[in-house]
């Protein structure tokens, strides 16, 4: 979602997703939103044998933002 975000069709409309891009990363304490790699690498942690012993786990990959 930050991805379509940050791509505006135009300048009307990038004044106003800036602002919300702004305040969301605000809300997150890292300072920045998440790559879509960096939720890759867990899920490739996960998928591989690293992994093999974990069960019952979550696991937030959130940059310390929590939904209430």
């Amino acid at each position: 979602m930050m991805e379509y975000l940050r791509r505006p069709a135009n300048d009307k409309e990038r004044a106003g997703r800036a602002s919300i891009v702004e305040s969301i990363e605000n809300y997150v304490q890292l300072g920045r939103a998440g790559l879509p790699e960096e939720v890759a690498n867990m899920v490739a942690f996960l998928a591989g044998d690293a992994a093999d012993y974990m069960c019952g786990q979550t696991i937030d990959v959130a940059g310390g933002i929590y939904m209430n």
